[in-house]
Formats: C-alpha cells, structure tokens, sequence
C-alpha cells in the first residue's frame, strides 16, 4: 500500500495495492509484544487487539481493529534520498521539526488520489526521544465521507521515520485516537 508519504491509506485503494497480490501474514498484537521493524530498527507496541502486518521493506508496518477503511495505523521508515518522492526531495538529519513537517504536507498533498488535504495544525513533537514534528489533518474521500489524521515524523542519522493514524470523523476517529497516542509514547528509534 502506500507508496510511501503514508499513503497512509488515507483510502484503502492504496492499501491493496501495498499489499500486492500476495497473501499477508496477519498477527494479533499483545499486552506484551513489541514489534521491531527489521529494516528501519524501530520498535512499537500496538494497540492490544489490533492486527497488524509488515509484507517488506517497502510497505509500512499497518496495524488496525477493524479494517483500514476504518481505522489504521502506519509506522514506516524511509531512508533519507527516498523520504518525499512525490516532490522529489531528500531529507537530512539535521532537517528541523517544521521544515520536515512542511515537506510531509506537501508530498501528501501531491499523492493521486487524495484530494484536498488540510492542515489542521501543525507543531513540534517528540518522537521516539527524537526532535520531530506532529501534523493533524483533515480531508474528504471522494465520496464525500470526512476523514482526520495524525502524523508524527522525525529525521536520525538513518533517515525519516513516521507514525500516523487515520480514520474517519465519524464515530472511528475519536473512538482509537488515544490508543494510536499510547502506541506512539512506546516508539523506540534504533540505537
């Protein structure tokens, strides 16, 4: 799914096609499982009960309760000469919080298939121990149906890491928010 400025599902189109047609290997998360991301070295807990799959390198970690039209969470790792592919720039690791939030918002802006996206608000954040940013945005799917994300972002010497939540206003939204917000305090950035 997403090819990469988190296609974060904003609509489950991209999903599939993240996928690919190869099955997923589903698992459940648990009280006590941390899940490390092989090729980005992060680590995160997900939410208890949500299921979550990670097919390669290039497709984010998705995790989700009821389905990525619903509700879904997206970690993903980018080294620093693929970060924002759809405007066709780099990231640094020295980059600071709003520059790399402004570059976040313009690639997700310029993915096909999203539409308007606004910024709600934007400011710096934590991120795994990290100087990062956190972005709230807001957009419509074409069939009209209001959806709300969270995006959190930092840049380390290995390049761009980012966790998002999306889902739509209505009823979903506010109903898992804080359980991404829990899941975002446990990232570990690789040492």
């Amino acid at each position: 799914m997403i090819g990469w400025t988190l296609r974060f599902a904003l609509i489950s189109a991209l999903t599939a096609g993240a996928i690919g047609c190869a099955t997923p290997q589903w698992s459940t998360a648990t009280a006590d499982g941390i899940y490390t991301d092989p090729d980005g070295g992060y680590s995160v807990q997900m939410p208890v009960g949500w299921q979550w799959v990670k097919q390669n390198a290039k497709t984010p970690l998705l995790a989700t309760r009821d389905g990525p039209d619903l509700q879904a969470i997206r970690i993903y790792f980018r080294k620093h000469k693929d970060a924002f592919p759809n405007v066709e720039k780099e990231s640094s690791p020295d980059m600071m919080p709003g520059d790399l939030a402004e570059l976040f918002v313009a690639d997700l802006r310029e993915e096909r298939g999203i539409g308007t996206i606004d910024l709600v608000e934007s400011a710096p954040a934590d991120v795994g121990g990290q100087s990062g940013f956190r972005v709230e945005l807001a957009w419509r799917s074409e069939s009209g149906l209001r959806y709300q994300a969270i995006v959190y972002g930092c840049v380390t010497p290995r390049g761009l890491y980012v966790l998002a939540y999306n889902a739509p206003v209505l009823h979903y939204y506010e109903r898992n928010v804080t359980e991404f917000e829990k899941s975002v305090l446990t990232f570990r950035l690789p040492a």
